[in-house]
This record gives structure tokens, sequence and C-alpha cells, in this order.
């Protein structure tokens, strides 16, 4: 690939090959399975674009800077992906990812520890549990295939519940033992209890399908006879905004079992929350059934969008064909193109291209303030408000030259390459990190 540099012609190729290959299975259309198979291909798109121009060593560096990124995001305001789980990680660092489970469980223990001592109930055996540190992969383990002895218990993570589709938590990637459960201030919460993560991020929920314990970054409800879960789950949504002004910290937002105990709501009769709870239900479902069809149409407009922009549209609006009328097409640096359409550099597109805060800007995030494009946010189709960082407005004085403006197209430069949107109105005056806008 590096030395053809064509990714139009492999990329017809590849979904040419897969569709021959597939279609005959007639489990999809050829649409649709184009689809699937252009989002396959979009997925590794930055991977491609990346061995094109830098070889099989740059995409390693590019899942390094991925991954250290992830790690950086992490201490600030919630990572872009899980880096423990990226693929070059789990290849090569199998011994270090053991290692951090076993220290997760210490940290677990010494918190709970920490906690009860502070609250006075420091338990009997103190000393003996602190000292024991080989029992570590006896009480903890991940869920992996070179793990010789798994937990039971799911202990689920804040990231577990803003990556969860739907309301109920069924399984988790870490399980805990009986004996890790006794050696912590976790407690097994029932059946139809609602977490809620109150730490870095703040109120989302979810309701227990089965009995599970959770991390340090969760208050967790356990209904009585006169609250129905569904409810709680629901009201508890709305709540947001509250537990962010009782939250406090500097790194990250967090609210105490205190002030989140504290907080306010009105509750009607049960058999009323139910049927409210019913009714929402009802409406979460066609949600779900409507995004379902959206995601359809976009891989059928996945499998479209290529020979849209590489072939384009005639006078009657018709797809050109280069195999019935080749004399409509050209040879060009990017492949076969229109005859009347060209070929240019992307400074003679934009009045500017620039890049943005060429620094770690994880030591100027705050609380509120100015939002801050992360690569987290940076989707295909759109720009992901729902994890935004901030600076302050001093930080902002002093990074003018990462301003964003009004439909702006912001690129990835690291990890995922490419990866490009438009700014929206809304996201006037915001910035960005290490990526590239052009204007």
């Amino acid at each position: 690939m590096p030395q053809r540099r064509d990714l139009n012609r492999v990329r017809a190729e590849f979904l040419e090959t897969f569709v021959t290959a597939l279609l005959p299975l007639n489990t999809l259309d050829r649409f649709k399975l184009a689809g699937v198979i252009a989002t396959l291909w979009t997925d590794t798109l930055p991977d491609f674009k990346t061995l094109l121009e830098n070889g099989f060593p740059g995409v390693i560096d590019g899942w390094v800077d991925a991954i250290a990124d992830a790690v950086e995001d992490d201490e600030a305001a919630g990572p872009a992906f899980d880096p423990f789980a990226h693929r070059f990680v789990r290849r090569t660092m199998s011994d270090y990812l053991e290692r951090i489970a076993a220290a997760k469980a210490d940290v677990v223990r010494l918190k709970g520890e920490k906690e009860a001592f502070e609250q006075g109930n420091a338990p009997d055996d103190l000393d003996e549990r602190n000292s024991p540190r080989g029992t570590t992969r006896r009480i903890w383990t991940a869920r992996s295939a070179n793990s010789r002895t798994n937990g039971s218990i799911p202990w689920v993570t804040p990231s577990e519940i803003t990556a969860l589709c739907g309301k109920y938590v069924r399984d988790t990637r870490e399980k805990i033992t009986p004996d890790g459960l006794a050696g912590s201030a976790a407690k097994l919460l029932p059946e139809g209890s609602v977490v809620v993560t109150t730490r870095a991020t703040l109120g989302e929920t979810a309701i227990a399908a089965v009995p599970l314990t959770t991390n340090q970054g969760f208050k967790s409800i356990m209904p009585n006879e006169d609250t129905d879960s569904l409810f709680a789950y629901n009201r508890i949504q709305t709540m947001k905004s509250e537990m962010v002004r009782l939250a406090s910290g500097t790194t990250f937002l967090e609210i105490s079992k205190a002030d989140f105990s504290r907080i306010r709501t009105h509750r009607p009769k049960r058999t009323e929350q139910i049927r409210i709870a019913a009714v929402l239900d009802t409406m979460d479902e066609a949600i779900a059934k409507t995004e379902a069809v959206i995601a359809k149409l976009w891989q059928v407009r996945t499998g479209i969008l290529h020979d849209f922009l590489t072939r384009g549209l005639d006078a009657h609006g018709q797809l050109r064909d280069p195999a019935a009328h080749p004399e409509q097409f050209k040879d060009s640096p990017l492949g076969r193109i229109p005859s009347d359409w060209e070929v240019r550099a992307c400074h003679s597109l934009c009045r500017e291209i620039v890049v943005g805060i060429v620094v770690k800007p994880a030591q100027y995030y705050v609380g509120e303030g100015v939002p801050v494009l992360r690569s987290a946010n940076i989707r295909e189709d759109r720009i992901k408000l729902d994890d935004l960082v901030f600076i302050s407005q001093e930080s902002n004085a002093l990074l003018s030259k990462s301003m964003l403006h009004t439909d702006d197209l912001v690129t990835v430069r690291t990890g995922y390459p490419g990866t490009t949107c438009v700014v929206p109105s809304p996201l006037d005056g915001s910035r960005r990190p290490d990526h590239l806008s052009a204007r």
C-alpha cells in the first residue's frame, strides 16, 4: 500500500470482494451488506491511512499515541476509550494488565478500609487484611482467556454505565470473588438496585438485573417497598444538574454520600410510580426501534457514499457508470474520477489550516468554563457533547490560537487521524487540543 498509494482502489476491492463472497448467503441485500462492510472499513480507515503515509511503524506509533491520550484523559475527565482494552496492549502487555488488576484490588481494599476507619467501623482484622498481598489474584480477576481463576460477582465501573445500551446491567468486564467482597467496603447489591455514577461523570444510571457490586465511583440505591426501581431510575436522571451543583473537586467532580442523600425529590404512590414508569418504558422502546431503523439507514448511506463521492451524478441525477461510459472518467492521482472533476490540495480549498493546543491540555481542565473538543468528541457525523471538558477563561485567553468557529472543519491528527466533523454554532468559540481545523 505505501508503494501503490491508491486507498480508493483498495477500498473498492475491499467492498467488491466481501460483497461478492457474502451476497450469495442471502442474509442482507446488496446495499445493506455494502453498508456493513463499509462500516467495517470506516472503523479501520485511520489505520489504513496511517499505513499509507507512514508504513506499519507509523500504525504502531498511532496506536501508542491513542493509548497515551486515553490514559491522560482518564486522569482528567474520562477516557476516549479503555486504553487497557486496546488490542495492542492486550497482545503485548498481558502480564502488565494482570499487575494492574492486582493493583486495582489493593486500591479497592485500602479505600474501603479507609472509609470504614473514617466512619469508625474499622474491621477487626484490618492488620491481617493489610498484609497478605499475595491473595490479590485470588480476590480480583479480569474476564480474559488467560485468567486462571475468575471471580463470580459482577463488579461495575462507571465506564460500563456510560457505554451501556439500555437500562439494565447484566454482566461486567471484571468480577470480584466473595473473598474480595468481604475484604472491601463494597456491598452486594440485590437485583433491582439502582446504581448512580457520582465521580467525574455524574448522574449516569442503571438498574441491576442481577446481584452485583460497584467500585467507589457510585452511590447505589436499594429501593424500599414504597419505591419502584424503574421510577427511581427515571427520576434520578432528572437530578443531574442538582448533583453537579452539590459536587466538588479540582481534578474531577464528585458528590459525597452525605450530599447525595440530602437531595430532595417528590415521590407519588407506588401504584402511580409503576404507571409512570410503564409509559416511559414504552417511549424508550419506541425510541430504541427508531434508532435501529436509523442505524440501518446509516449502513445503507455508508454503502453508497463512496460511489457518490468517486463517481458522481450525471445530468439526470443518476450515478455515473465507469464501465458503461468510460469516456466520462479520467485518471488522477486519486484514481479514476469524473472527467469534469479536479484534484486540488487541501490548502487551496481553505482560507487557513491551523493546529490546536500543542501542549498537555489536561493541566488546564476545570469543572466549567470554555468547552474543549478532545478526540473522544470528534465523530465522522457529529460532535459528541455528553463528555465535554472545560478550561477557565484565564487559560482561554492564553490559548487563543486554538479557538474554533462555526462551520470549521476539525480533524483528529493522532491516534485516529482523519476523523473529521463540522463545528456547530453552539460550539462557536470553543477550543481544541492537538487537532487540525480548516476554515
